[in-house]
């Protein structure tokens, strides 16, 4: 089928159909590779151990991170294993 024909047939369709349709062809486009999300993540882990290393940002304490993330909830650690109860 080529491409005029194509597009001729795409136009032609509901505008509900269509988006989808779109949205496939976006995602297909901007959706990247496995190797290109593992190489992503690698490239992070590495700036931020490089940031760490050159005094860039400080680490800061397991459990002060938490808090911050759930300031309304109790937490309770028992070895690595963190249980949270959750306000009302």
């Amino acid at each position: 089928m080529s491409l005029k024909l194509t597009e001729k047939r795409s136009l032609n369709m509901t505008e509900d159909k269509r988006a989808a349709l779109a949205q496939k062809l976006l995602l297909s486009i901007d959706t990247p590779s496995p190797s290109e999300i593992e190489n992503d993540w690698l490239a992070e882990a590495y700036r931020r151990a490089r940031d760490l290393d050159e005094g860039i940002v400080k680490p800061i304490e397991r459990m002060l991170t938490f808090e911050q993330e759930r300031p309304h909830s109790d937490i309770f650690m028992r070895r690595d294993t963190f249980f949270w109860i959750d306000g009302a």
